[in-house]
């Protein structure tokens, strides 16, 4: 798990809730400041705790600590309650810990969250209430000011759901002893299964440390913001792969041996997707870092990966040969007209090994972890992550037909992508231009 600094934890939730709270970060629309909401629910009141205090003090007085406790318990005086559990014993510690949480806080508020994982209770955080929540508590859940529960929440994430934000800034900061990764990453199934946010929920699984998987369809994790459950033959999107290459990037930069080793097979989905639309330059650098990351690689997986690469380099270098000259003097592109297919049968063969190398495939019948996800995909909506560059919008593909991973399918894709993204680039920069030009004073050229 990431373990952030103060300033560190400052900005995530200044990221996902933002400095007026209400979910008002970047990851929401503002709903402008909204009144703090309390999230305790009401305190017994003072005549029965100072008869619960008279009882405990006589029960300590005879020896009987069990008794005090039970007395402590039972009229909310939790702090003497939790002095004397952890004096019971470890086991009593948590119990009396878990009741406290349950007691004094509104189910699926943050600060609920927190006692249950530091009192040794992760497990608890997200069960369902055994009893609804009356209308104060709702509001602090969120509910009429922005963040209410959405169609399709059921049991825990109607509650956990409406301030997940919250919630997982608040676990993320605490820096419990143990525990925190397991919820966190529990927040993301939910998230992933109860609102088909994808992208919310790689965020939880980023930041409770889990690590990028090979496709199969129990994977939590394949390429950063990419849906590989409800778009299995599409989600090698040109900008997932950029997304994933920038963590990795960050990550090597702490240990320059952190290789993601199951990210280098989409290094040839997106060397092949450059290729296919003529820059090649872009294309044989791809293929050198797969080739420089899995140098001396062992494994057979990675050997496969090292084959496919240079067979791939070959196929290049052999079409740049053929279109001669220097494809730098052209901006490292090589017109694409006449050769949208130019890699032939052997881009069928290379889409077959490449798939392979991705994970399993249709009818490997993969056993995974990850929760059930509805079939009809969602947008990420308010759980959008990392937007792509002005005029990159990420393009919509069709929900497939059937399952499994294809190479193939992701290169068609993305190839439509760079297309879109490199026509939108060369307008904005003409736009750019003559507006640079009609600043310009007269007798400035």
């Amino acid at each position: 798990m990431w373990i952030l600094a103060m300033g560190e934890s400052a900005a995530l939730y200044k990221l996902l809730v933002g400095d007026e709270g209400a979910s008002g970060g970047s990851w929401a629309v503002a709903t402008g400041a909204q009144p703090l909401v309390s999230p305790l629910r009401p305190a017994p009141d003072s005549a029965a705790q100072e008869t619960a205090a008279a009882e405990m003090e006589r029960r300590l007085m005879r020896g009987d600590r069990t008794g005090a406790l039970k007395a402590a318990t039972a009229g909310g005086l939790w702090g003497p309650a939790m002095l004397l559990a952890r004096h019971c014993g470890e086991q009593c510690f948590q119990e009396v810990a878990k009741e406290m949480a349950q007691q004094c806080c509104v189910h699926g508020t943050p600060m609920r969250s927190v006692l249950l994982v530091m009192g040794g209770n992760p497990g608890e955080v997200h069960k369902p209430p055994l009893e609804p929540e009356a209308p104060s508590e709702q509001q602090a859940l969120g509910v009429g000011m922005g963040v209410a529960p959405v169609a399709g929440d059921a049991g825990a994430s109607s509650h956990m759901l409406a301030s997940w934000r919250e919630n997982l800034a608040m676990l993320v900061a605490s820096h419990a002893a143990m525990g925190e990764e397991a919820v966190i990453t529990e927040l993301g199934d939910l998230l992933w299964k109860a609102r088909g946010q994808p992208v919310a929920a790689h965020l939880c699984y980023l930041l409770s440390g889990v690590a990028l998987q090979a496709y199969a369809p129990g994977a939590r994790l394949c390429l950063l913001g990419a849906d590989h459950i409800g778009r299995p033959r599409t989600y090698a999107t040109p900008f997932a792969i950029q997304r994933t290459e920038l963590y990795e990037r960050i990550q090597m930069l702490v240990n320059p041996q952190a290789l993601l080793a199951e990210f280098q097979p989409y290094k040839l989905v997106y060397a092949q997707m450059l290729a296919e639309e003529g820059r090649l330059v872009e294309a044989l650098k791809y293929v050198g870092a797969l080739q420089q990351a899995l140098k001396g690689a062992r494994h057979a997986h990675h050997k496969a990966a090292v084959h496919h690469a240079a067979v791939l380099e070959e196929r290049l270098q052999q079409r740049d040969a053929l279109l001669g000259g220097n494809p730098l003097a052209h901006g490292g592109r090589h017109s694409a007209a006449g050769g949208a297919g130019w890699l032939g049968g052997f881009a069928r063969v290379l889409d077959r090994g490449i798939t392979s190398l991705m994970g399993e495939e249709e009818g490997d019948g993969a056993a995974g972890t990850h929760p059930p996800v509805p079939a009809a995909h969602h947008a990420a909506g308010a759980g959008g992550m990392a937007a792509a560059p002005p005029q990159q919008q990420v393009p919509a593909a069709p929900t497939p037909a059937a399952p499994g991973g294809s190479a193939g399918a992701a290169v068609s894709a993305g190839g439509a992508a760079l297309r879109r993204s490199q026509s939108e680039n060369d307008a904005a920069r003409q736009l750019q231009q003559q507006a640079s030009s009609a600043k310009s004073p007269p007798g400035a050229q």
